[in-house]
């Protein structure tokens, strides 16, 4: 299915999901921490934007809250860190997601529309087959794509860019490239 055919059908839908009281909460402490100078070198404007988003209980789209199911798929695993009892970079952006509530109310989303995504890369060339790059700062695809690299973003403990996530980065900044040059084709 076509990302362009997608994004029909959910606006054909409504398409919107609000976000529940709880995450709502967890985005406004997030707020707070980030504030204070919490969230470390490694905080990205996406999970900024994604903290803003959920602190005015904006509707989000499907592929957002697919988004928030993937960031919390990834980052379970921080919940186990020494640091959580304290306002530590991951607690922060756990919490810029919508914390615990944000994680569950993805999921029964995610899972009322078919599940996870489990080929995400298969999505996104299928994203990129739904049309050529406008050419403009504001082309959707380009957004979404930007979006993906910077959420696989991953850093280990000195701030770097792991090697792992840094492959997945390259992988989608090439569908990126691609989706661009269908626009030189045209």
């Amino acid at each position: 299915m076509s990302w362009n055919f997608r994004y029909a059908k959910e606006k054909e839908s409504g398409g919107k999901f609000k976000p529940p009281a709880g995450a709502q909460s967890a985005a406004k402490k997030a707020l707070q921490w980030i504030s204070e100078g919490h969230a470390g070198d490694g905080f990205t404007s996406v999970g900024r934007t994604r903290a803003h988003q959920l602190a005015n209980r904006e509707e989000l789209t499907l592929s957002t809250v697919k988004r928030m199911h993937s960031f919390f798929s990834r980052h379970r695993v921080d919940k186990q860190g020494k640091d959580w009892n304290k306002p530590s970079p991951g607690k922060v952006a756990w919490y810029a997601w919508g914390g615990d509530a944000g994680a569950s109310w993805a999921a029964s989303i995610v899972k009322s529309h078919g599940g996870g995504d489990s080929k995400k890369e298969a999505a996104l060339m299928d994203n990129v087959s739904g049309g050529p790059c406008t050419g403009k700062a504001e082309c959707g695809t380009c957004m979404d794509l930007d979006e993906v690299i910077n959420d696989l973003a991953e850093t280990d403990n000195s701030g770097k860019i792991t090697p792992k996530s840094r492959i997945k980065m390259n992988k989608i900044k090439i569908i990126k490239q691609v989706h661009q040059n269908l626009r030189e084709k045209k």
